[in-house]
């Protein structure tokens, strides 16, 4: 009687650890919960609408010229690289300030570059820069400002880009 009661017991506890093994491997090969779809990567996901912008002016007498970029209401802005290419006389120098949602006295931001790379361009120089950076601008019409400030009065225009994504705001 003792051993078909060690039998039992031993054979209990076997099917007991097979039931907890088959409830294990089930639980693992089992699918998570869809919460909606899983993105591999930012890009992938429906809410980053691509944003491209290039706008070129001629400085008018010398003077400096400002750029603007609206942004969709609704929508946030994600910039993701600049560049500029600016034509100036001989021995210029340039720099510039980006302005999201206003600028740093009006709530937004502020932020300064230097066109720097130079090469001849047609008894002219050309400045370029290519900046890759992140930043964030608010839906509203000229979200985005650009100015191209130069030290000499013989310029002659200036082209700016800016890419990146669009996010829609809740």
């Amino acid at each position: 009687m003792k051993s078909q009661t060690k039998i039992k017991i031993v054979g209990s506890f076997v099917l007991l650890v097979l039931v907890c093994v088959s409830l294990t491997s089930q639980a693992k090969s089992k699918p998570p919960a869809d919460n909606g779809p899983l993105f591999v990567k930012q890009s992938d996901n429906p809410a980053f609408q691509p944003y491209a912008q290039t706008a070129t002016q001629a400085f008018a007498n010398g003077e400096d010229t400002t750029f603007t970029f609206d942004v969709p209401l609704g929508k946030r802005l994600v910039i993701e690289l600049f560049t500029a290419a600016v034509i100036v006389s001989p021995g210029s120098g340039t720099i510039g300030q980006i302005d999201l949602n206003g600028g740093s006295p009006n709530g937004g931001s502020t932020h300064y570059y230097t066109v720097q790379s130079r090469v001849s361009f047609g008894g002219n120089e050309q400045l370029t820069l290519t900046q890759p950076l992140r930043l964030y601008a608010n839906g509203g019409v000229g979200t985005v400002s650009i100015t191209v400030f130069c030290n000499t009065i013989n310029n002659t225009g200036a082209t700016v880009s800016i890419s990146g994504y669009l996010v829609d705001l809740p």
